[in-house]
């Protein structure tokens, strides 16, 4: 169809000589060379919101997803200034009340109005100084949103909405529990299956949206559809399939997925079982997975690598059981990152920010973080280690091999 029109564009643009000395080849070689280049100027575009551009060579983080990190260190630096010089701030305690309402004066005497006034000149010039926030900005909780503020791509206006209609969305064609509709599948096969989803995706270094739909993807088509017990892993490869056509910028081919599968599927079969899910889920993939919610509340939390690493360590391992379907993905995210926060000993536990950005409660998140301490203390001994083997790398810190939170346990 590209071809036609630019024929035909060619042809418009033609003079009567021109189509007697026989030029249309060259005027078309032209447009097309043209559009080609445009074509890859939006690709390239496109190709930035996942990567991030080092000597000229697309560089993929995997597992880090957040790129304001020393945006962070300069907000609790100026912060640092003025608790040392007028107020004094609890290590990891925000409201979204405004600076003056978290913090106290270091001496019980009496401070003249006018040296509060000063304060509040300090604190509204420190704020105005971050990714030019306004002089009338009070609220912590819009600070940490205004560090992406230079990022037109951050969208820091329609951050709320956003997140507002995630949760929303998260609440629609969520999984149903399938195991008693399934015939052939029992728990275990499935647990199985995510451990080697979990391995393929490191090995490939997919990007870390691919893996969460994947396994959304996964759990949609079983509460469907009945699937033999030698067809799960051709299921498995079809999601992660879409699911990295989807949202990567390298996704997998079918001969990766032949790989996979040590050749138990041909190309044929791994091609039928990709049309047969996207079809069963009605191309409804458009999702809000755990890892929209796991860079939002890293942000919140004011994460440093040490507590990245270990919150995808939770999330990670949360994708193993088969009863975690049942959670809400803003619930398991919120679980991971409190579970996080008690192994690595972080005071308070939850903050009052925290429970501002994810909107849930530490009591709330108590059931879904103990399973996740849980599933923790026992990975060393599992013979499913896709997870915990990943995790123990230098690479992610090695976050897998600290002691669990005896707190959760």
């Amino acid at each position: 169809m590209a071809a036609g029109c630019l024929q035909e564009k060619a042809s418009l643009l033609q003079t009567p000589q021109q189509r007697k000395t026989g030029s249309t080849a060259k005027l078309l070689r032209i447009l097309k060379a043209a559009a080609e280049k445009k074509s890859e100027k939006t690709r390239r575009s496109f190709l930035k919101l996942g990567n991030q551009l080092v000597d000229g060579l697309d560089h993929l983080p995997r597992s880090i997803p957040l790129q304001m990190f020393p945006c962070k260190i300069l907000l609790k630096t100026q912060l640092s200034k003025l608790r040392k010089n007028l107020v004094v701030l609890a290590d990891d305690i925000v409201t979204n009340k405004g600076y003056e309402k978290v913090v106290q004066q270091k001496d019980p005497v009496a401070i003249k109005s006018s040296t509060d006034s000063s304060t509040d000149e300090q604190i509204s010039h420190t704020t105005s100084g971050i990714s030019g926030l306004s002089n009338d900005t009070e609220d912590l909780y819009h600070v940490i949103d205004a560090l992406d503020g230079d990022s037109e791509l951050a969208v820091v206006e329609y951050v709320d909405d956003i997140y507002n209609f995630y949760k929303l969305g998260e609440k629609c064609g969520r999984p149903r529990k399938y195991m008693d509709f399934q015939i052939e599948i029992k728990e275990e096969m499935r647990c199985t299956l995510a451990d080697r989803l979990i391995e393929e995706f490191h090995c490939y270094e997919l990007v870390p949206e691919t893996l969460y739909l994947t396994f959304y993807i996964v759990d949609q088509y079983l509460s469907r559809e009945k699937v033999m017990e030698t067809d799960l892993m051709l299921v498995g490869v079809g999601a992660m399939l879409i699911a990295s056509k989807y949202e990567d910028p390298r996704p997998i081919g079918i001969e990766d997925c032949i790989d996979i599968t040590h050749g138990a599927f041909s190309k044929e079969q791994i091609l039928a079982k990709e049309k047969a899910i996207i079809e069963a889920l009605e191309w409804n993939i458009t999702v809000p997975t755990q890892y929209v919610f796991l860079t939002y509340f890293l942000k919140a939390a004011m994460s440093d690598k040490e507590m990245e690493d270990m919150v995808f360590f939770f999330s990670e391992l949360g994708l193993m059981p088969y009863s975690f379907i049942t959670f809400w993905p803003s619930l398991v995210a919120a679980s991971a990152v409190y579970a996080a926060r008690c192994t690595l000993k972080k005071t308070p536990r939850w903050t009052e920010m925290l429970v501002e950005y994810t909107g849930y409660s530490e009591q709330q998140l108590l059931e879904c973080a103990r399973v996740l301490v849980s599933l923790h203390s026992s990975a060393a001994e599992s013979k499913l280690k896709a997870v915990y083997e990943t995790y123990s790398e230098a690479e992610f810190g090695a976050v897998a091999l600290y002691p669990p939170s005896m707190e959760l346990l």
